[in-house]
């Protein structure tokens, strides 16, 4: 059975606390038809003893607890007010049909939807009810317009959640980081963790979900001896979390049995929250990422080949904006991080690469051609293994390499063939002798000696040679702060600052670009003198986002320029402490 919400483009709360109910139980029925529980227009006269709504019967899921409506049902609706409103039709922890109103607010249609399509099934506002604190089961929102007698046609939007494919537990899901705006219709669907192949079972799943669906993966321990293909756009395969990367008994953990990739993604992949793991021989890589790829909070050891492969296979693969963040990549045979572009039409670009840690790959750390990305490894273990730290090869420019804590012995720290890019080491062990190998020309090095970074904590407290480090929350600064203004950090410790750039592209095929420079003065020079991070778009027709961010030293100065032949605004400036 399919089920599509016909809203494409409302950014509704209530969206992700149906796809946060389905996992945790309340849902339709296995097996259950495309008839269950639709709410129709009955009636459609508003106020209290009409029928203005009808609803089928059917058998569904709340809480876990199983149970149905008998028998069509109808439903009273309110009469409209002064402004329009969404009510949620639900079937309640007692499988009984109630109505929450929604509050009333004007008709808006947002930045995403052009005039000449604005009509009442497309409007972002008013929203509905988020029912994150009502139980039951929501089956349909309502648009009851101002001062309205009767219900208008394509006032209903169906809600209908299916049952997650698997077993079905209470979990703790991370539903926040699932969470996508513009309404999408994501489904969350549960692994079976008693499956004997992890990646045959994946594979089945992703035959039956939608577009920008999301997987969750329990915490188990799976093998795998089927490779995954995810070849729908925008899907997140979801674990609970690798709390501490560098654990060995981390779970869930997918023990790889065959020679096969464990992942391969072609349109917006997102993998979380997963330790993966060879225990075989094998010539293959971890993950391989095509279009906008996303891999967070993940241990990925003992690969054939790379840890993660984000590959531009050919001119119109798009990698750019790709992120790879707090993931631990350990003793695989080529590089931790491999960024490869194709030659043809390069363009792997406004990147992230974060490693919070790396030790003893045969290749590289990060290994990585593109423009204006971000490369950070906090910790980088070489014991004399592999090549080296970060290498930015030939034709990669206006690149930030940082590494935060060097232990190794004779390997590059990171390695610059490229030109006019920008490297910085923070910390190194005893026993590094070659921080750095510069190749190209117009490249900046530098070695903050002075600067006690924090190994490998990302929040809380971290502890580094006995000394505490206090990390704050984020602020959000966007009122404060202006482009092309100086800023001071002035706070003790160490500042972190993340600033996202937005254009429409409504002039047409334009250019965005973002550079957020450094200094212990307020002269910072031209550019890439001082730039701690660059982010740049080119070709952009459409909404789009850049964003860049950097540790500012104590008393430093620091200050975001842009760049861009489009009409573009700060959308994000935050900041927090390290003191």
């Amino acid at each position: 059975m399919t089920l599509t919400r016909t809203n494409g483009s409302a950014d509704w709360a209530l969206l992700v606390t149906c796809d946060a109910k389905a996992a945790l139980g309340t849902h339709l029925s296995p097996g259950a038809g495309d008839a269950a529980l639709f709410v129709s227009r009955g009636t459609g006269t508003l106020g209290e003893g009409n029928d203005a709504l009808d609803v089928a019967p059917g058998p569904a899921v709340v809480k876990g607890e199983s149970g149905s409506l008998s028998q069509e049902q109808s439903v009273s609706i309110s009469e409209g007010g002064g402004q329009p409103r969404r009510d949620v039709v639900y079937l309640s922890e007692e499988f009984e049909l109630a109505v929450e109103e929604g509050a009333e607010g004007p008709l808006d249609w947002g930045e995403t939807v052009s005039e000449s399509q604005e009509n009442l099934s497309n409007a972002i506002r008013p929203a509905p009810p988020d029912m994150a604190d009502i139980p039951g089961f929501p089956l349909a929102t309502v648009l009851v317009t101002a001062n309205a007698p009767s219900l208008s046609t394509g006032a209903l939007d169906d809600l209908r959640a299916p049952a997650p494919l698997g077993n079905v537990r209470e979990t703790a899901v991370e539903f926040e980081s699932m969470a996508t705006p513009g309404g999408r219709t994501n489904r969350v669907w549960e692994m079976d963790p008693t499956t004997e192949d992890f990646g045959s079972l994946m594979n089945d799943i992703l035959e039956s979900v939608a577009d920008g669906s999301v997987i969750h993966v329990p915490p188990a321990i799976y093998d795998q001896t089927t490779g995954v293909e995810v070849n729908l756009p925008d899907v997140k395969i979801v674990g609970d979390g690798i709390d501490g990367a560098v654990q060995p008994d981390a779970t869930p953990r997918v023990r790889k049995q065959a020679d096969v990739v464990a992942f391969e993604g072609f349109d917006r992949m997102t993998i979380k929250g997963l330790f993966l793991r060879a225990q075989v021989s094998n010539t293959t890589s971890g993950i391989i990422g095509h279009e906008r790829t996303t891999v967070r909070d993940c241990n990925i050891r003992s690969m054939g080949s790379h840890g993660i492969h984000i590959h531009q296979v050919t001119e119109s693969n798009n990698p750019t904006q790709s992120v790879v963040d707090d993931v631990a990549v350990q003793y695989n045979d080529g590089s931790g991080v491999f960024l490869e572009e194709n030659a043809g039409n390069p363009n792997t670009n406004a990147m992230k690469v974060s490693l919070r840690y790396a030790r003893k790959n045969q290749g590289w750390a990060i290994d990585a051609d593109g423009f204006g990305n971000r490369y950070l490894v906090q910790n980088f273990v070489g014991d004399g293994v592999g090549e080296g730290g970060i290498r930015v090869r030939e034709g990669g420019h206006s690149n930030r390499a940082e590494v935060t804590y060097h232990e190794g012995k004779t390997r590059p720290t990171i390695r610059l063939d490229g030109n006019v890019n920008e490297a910085v080491v923070y910390r190194t062990g005893p026993n590094n002798y070659n921080l750095f190998e510069d190749n190209g020309t117009g490249n900046t090095k530098r070695q903050y000696t002075h600067l006690d970074m924090p190994e490998v904590q990302r929040g809380g407290t971290a502890h580094v040679e006995g000394l505490s480090v206090g990390i704050g929350a984020w602020e959000d600064l966007q009122n404060e702060r202006a482009y092309e203004t100086t800023y001071q950090n002035t706070t003790g410790g160490i500042k972190e600052v993340f600033v996202r750039a937005y254009a429409d592209g409504s002039s047409g095929s334009q250019a965005i670009a973002t550079t957020l420079k450094v200094a212990p003065t307020e002269s910072f020079g031209s550019f890439p003198a001082g730039v701690a991070d660059a982010a740049y778009l080119r070709d952009i027709s459409s909404e789009r986002t850049i964003s860049v961010s950097a540790f500012v030293p104590d008393g430093h100065y620091y200050r975001v320029a842009l760049g861009s032949s489009d009409e573009s605004e700060l959308n994000i400036w935050n900041e927090r402490s390290w003191v």
